[in-house]
């Protein structure tokens, strides 16, 4: 396990390739500040072995969605142009 400290929160992260570099990790920090954090040519972030715990797979209950929250996302896609235009 690897640790990244950071100076601001971190707003989005993604891994993947950049450039000529297969295993990068490119943070955006709240300040609008962009990390990028390239990884040894052997690190592997497939997640096969990343030590995770069995607490870690037990999948998190999540109520179900009710007429209300319905109801307000439909209104809020229908008036989305009036609300951010």
């Amino acid at each position: 396990i690897c640790t990244i400290n950071n100076p601001d929160t971190v707003l989005g992260m993604r891994c993947g390739r950049y450039g000529r570099e297969d295993v990068c990790l490119v943070l955006i920090h709240k300040s609008g500040a962009l990390s990028l954090k390239i990884f040894r040519r052997a690190a592997s972030i497939d997640g096969s072995n990343d030590g995770s715990s069995a607490d870690e797979t037990i999948p998190i209950k999540v109520p179900k969605k009710t007429q209300l929250f319905i109801e307000n996302s439909k209104l809020e896609m229908d008036q989305a142009p009036e609300m951010h235009g």
